[in-house]
């Protein structure tokens, strides 16, 4: 049996947590469960299979990280996925360095971002104090190292070159 804390925010294409456990529960089958405790805002995921549980409840923090529901998702639907995260403020030295590092790994109106997204294929969410992405474990290990770049200061050029080595060294991105 595993607990998770809900999260406070849904995905657009849920109306509240209840849906989103509805529909865990819902595809958990039989031979496990998904409640929600409203009384302590905790969801509760209970079967016999515990890689299945920890797949539930890597969806529910991927929603609190800010993921869609089909990203989210898609750590039930596709055994390679992952979700990983880093602490930014972790790697700051203080709350006007956090914002700048921030701003930097997210870029003018989101564009650093999507471009990660783009070129490593993982999906990428900035909620608070953390970066969180899902995808393969070659797709995460790329992520981390750009978000990693932005820490040490490097320049968003390098962080791109690097970004585009990796997307075209990578046989998924090879033409037949």
């Amino acid at each position: 049996m595993q607990y998770e804390r809900a999260p406070t925010q849904v995905p657009p294409s849920f109306t509240d947590v209840e849906q989103v456990v509805n529909q865990l529960d819902h595809r958990a089958g039989p031979d496990a469960s998904v409640t929600y405790d409203e009384e302590v805002e905790t969801i509760i995921i209970d079967g016999d299979d515990a890689v299945f549980e920890q797949r539930v409840a890597k969806v529910i923090r991927a929603i609190r990280y800010g993921f869609n529901s089909t990203d989210a998702f898609d750590l039930l639907d596709i055994d390679a996925f992952q979700l990983q995260t880093i602490n930014i403020s972790a790697n700051t030295r203080n709350d006007r360095d956090f914002r700048r590092q921030k701003g930097r790994i997210i870029g003018k109106d989101g564009r650093t971002l999507e471009l990660m997204e783009e070129l490593t294929g993982a999906s990428v969410s900035v909620n608070g104090k953390v970066v969180a992405a899902i995808g393969t474990h070659l797709e995460i290990t790329t992520v981390r190292q750009a978000v990693s770049m932005f820490l040490q200061g490097k320049s968003h050029g390098s962080v791109y070159a690097y970004l585009e080595q990796q997307s075209t060294s990578d046989p998924k991105y090879e033409l037949a």
